[in-house]
């Protein structure tokens, strides 16, 4: 049985073209200019307005994917904020015992041994506060910037992405400093007596009993140095290494500043242009 043979035949045109086209060739036929240029202009006319309700329509979803930008921006933003405000809070208690810490090598009178350990252990605590940029980042990346329609936010948006770059890098690097002079800080001091400032003995002498991976024993028969007040408190190298730390920690909280108010003003030209 023999296949059919398939219709090669090209496909005519929808019956409404094939009635334009007719009515437009017998006007042509019988030299109608005037049918002709009305026959033509309604052609015309209805390509325009079918370019107008294309373009309408893209602009209408430009503008709804503009506002979803906005919206998870604005999110991004806040978030940030928050995460500022939370590191800042933390680190509220650190920077107390760091600045009484620093001003006992300036007293007269020695303050207790106890007290000085307690600074020493309490001021080490430092963040970095990483902004969220995933929607400004997409926004440059897929060049979907093109889709915010004021040009000053626009430029805004990269602007912040690179204030917020840069404060990551020196964050960073500040960090780094601080942990390395901490070291020489933190080295004069016996970690058994670190431990007790967050530790009663009787939660040492649980944990060394019941977690082999503690490292302190139940109790402290010797120390293998004896922490003197005096002679931290008059060392040099260790004056020197704190202040160090401190003007890590000062830079630190300058650009957790700056970050805060970068993402603040952001938020407020964002914020103005998100639709109800």
């Amino acid at each position: 049985m023999t296949e059919p043979t398939p219709d090669l035949r090209p496909e005519p045109p929808p019956a409404r073209r094939r009635f334009v086209l007719a009515r437009l060739a017998d006007a042509v036929r019988r030299q109608d200019w005037f049918t002709v240029l009305v026959e033509i202009a309604v052609v015309v006319l209805g390509v325009v307005i079918g370019f107008q309700v294309t373009a309408w329509g893209q602009a209408r979803s430009d503008r709804a994917k503009e506002q979803t930008y906005l919206r998870q921006l604005a999110a991004d933003l806040r978030q940030t904020q928050r995460e500022v405000a939370r590191v800042d809070s933390v680190l509220a208690p650190s920077e107390v015992a760091m600045s009484r810490l620093f001003r006992a090598f300036y007293a007269s009178q020695l303050p207790p041994t106890d007290s000085v350990i307690a600074w020493v252990e309490r001021s080490y605590l430092v963040s970095v506060v990483l902004p969220v940029t995933g929607t400004a980042e997409a926004l440059v990346a897929t060049g979907d910037l093109g889709l915010i329609r004021d040009d000053s936010l626009r430029s805004a948006i990269t602007t912040y992405l690179q204030t917020a770059e840069q404060s990551v890098i020196i964050q960073s690097s500040n960090r780094e400093a601080w942990h390395r002079d901490y070291g020489v800080v933190r080295s004069e001091i016996d970690p058994y007596d670190l431990a007790q400032t967050y530790f009663t003995p009787s939660v040492v002498d649980s944990l060394s009993r019941n977690n082999p991976d503690f490292i302190l024993p139940p109790e402290r028969e010797r120390s293998p140095y004896r922490f003197r007040a005096d002679a931290f408190l008059s060392d040099v190298d260790i004056h020197q290494a704190l202040f160090r730390v401190f003007t890590s920690k000062q830079s630190l909280g300058r650009y957790r500043t700056r970050l805060h108010e970068a993402s603040g003003e952001l938020l407020l030209r964002v914020e103005a242009q998100i639709e109800p």
